[in-house]
């Protein structure tokens, strides 16, 4: 019977004592384990699992391994459509690999060095999550062949149902699409804006404000490319046009976003997810400019005095995971013909691989920086339209994520070609 059968756990470790300590551990507590001591070694092993149908129950693997790390292997087994549970384990467990991991779907991970208790209960723990998520799948699976029985039933109720339902769809990208649409001849500062879309439903989208004395700027890449990403997107929205109503600063925002996205994710919808996001503020009487970011890339500031590109960091939290989470604000000043980007990761990351060898090779920020160089002497629509020609040739115009692209100047004096 399937509920007396031993679970199989694939364990991937380097290190050589480590391996066969967590194997022992494992099969001491009654699973069954089939180790590889490299990344490489187990996406082979694992796709012939795959291929032969045999249950892999849970994937354990560490980050830093030779051949394929812990997390290019999550990513192999994701192209592939091998679905696994994963629990992590890492030496590096800062936030940003927290992130990353998220990113990625992890079930769970843990910190070295750990004890075998806590090993074993992180590990019974993701196996219970996903006996829960199993109930809850066949749950479903039972409604849904209640509900084909009372479809075949009644057809044309089904007809009527399903029209709506795809007008509610229908509706669902088009709000999405509202959001991502940026005239460019309507603000009170000028900009250049470039998007693409992985999907119809995404994450990526910018919302800017024209204000009394300037412009709110907003930038936001919400996980994930379906209608909660969509969903997620609308709520963003939602929270920036009222902040723009009561013209409070970039850190209250993003308090107020981290804690509804927050109460979304433990509320009955359930729906978690991570968001990164930068907030620029211009103002064109004070010429003060002031920023806040939440894990963002830094904004990029061109300036006609010098010609190397300067990114303005400023450190935040991840949106929608730490209760106890801080943005910091800072603030500089503005001058005519001063240039500012900002951008989502899908740019940084765009990815190209040579043909003969495999080898991956990404933009990266040095190559935007090298993009903004080259195209700095341009007017700015010019300039943003080459960089983003140059991005998607570099790529191959096969972009792997949601492509943001946002170029704004202060207006007056000369611009930068012209000095």
């Amino acid at each position: 019977m399937e509920t007396m059968r031993q679970k199989h756990i694939f364990l991937v470790e380097d290190e050589m004592y480590l391996r066969e300590s967590l194997k022992l551990i494992l099969r001491n507590a009654g699973y069954r384990v089939t180790a590889a001591e490299d990344g490489s070694k187990a996406w082979n092993s694992l796709s012939i699992l795959d291929k032969k149908s045999e249950k892999v129950d849970l994937l354990v693997t560490d980050i830093q391994m030779p051949g394929l790390t812990g997390l290019e292997l999550i990513d192999e087994l994701e192209r592939f459509d091998i679905k696994l549970p994963s629990l992590v384990i890492t030496g590096y467990g800062d936030k940003k690999t927290v992130i990353e991991l998220m990113r990625k779907g992890c079930s769970e991970y843990l910190d070295k060095p750990f004890e075998p208790p806590e090993f074993l209960k992180r590990v019974k723990t993701v196996l219970e999550k996903e006996e829960l998520k199993k109930a809850e799948r066949e749950k479903q699976l039972s409604l849904i062949e209640e509900e084909k029985y009372q479809i075949n039933r009644k057809v044309e109720t089904y007809k009527q149902h399903f029209e709506k339902l795809r007008e509610q769809v229908d509706l669902a990208m088009s709000a999405y699409q509202s959001l991502v649409e940026t005239g460019e001849d309507k603000y009170n500062i000028p900009i250049a804006y470039r998007f693409k879309p992985f999907s119809e439903m995404g994450g990526d989208f910018v919302d800017i404000k024209n204000t009394e004395t300037g412009c709110d700027i907003l930038v936001a890449d919400v996980s994930g490319h379906d209608m909660g990403a969509s969903f997620h997107a609308v709520l963003v929205k939602t929270l920036f046009d009222e902040n723009y109503r009561i013209g409070s600063d970039g850190q209250f925002f993003f308090q107020l976003l981290n804690k509804q996205l927050i109460e979304h994710g433990q509320g009955k919808l359930k729906q978690k997810r991570i968001l990164t996001a930068v907030f620029l503020r211009l103002n064109l009487k004070t010429m003060k400019g002031e920023i806040a970011a939440a894990a963002h890339p830094p904004i990029i500031r061109l300036t006609p005095a010098h010609p190397l590109p300067d990114r303005l960091y400023t450190r935040g939290s991840v949106l929608g995971i730490f209760e106890d989470a801080e943005f910091d604000y800072r603030t500089f000043n503005i001058e005519p013909g001063h240039r500012f980007f900002l951008y989502t990761d899908g740019i940084t990351d765009a990815c190209r691989v040579h043909g003969p060898t495999g080898i991956k090779k990404k933009l990266s920020g040095d190559g935007l920086d090298g993009l903004l160089k080259k195209y700095r002497h341009l007017h700015l629509k010019e300039m943003t339209g080459h960089i983003w020609q140059e991005v998607f040739s570099f790529c191959q115009h096969k972009p792997q994520d949601d492509m943001l692209l946002l170029g704004v100047e202060i207006p007056g004096g000369k611009n930068v070609q012209d000095r």
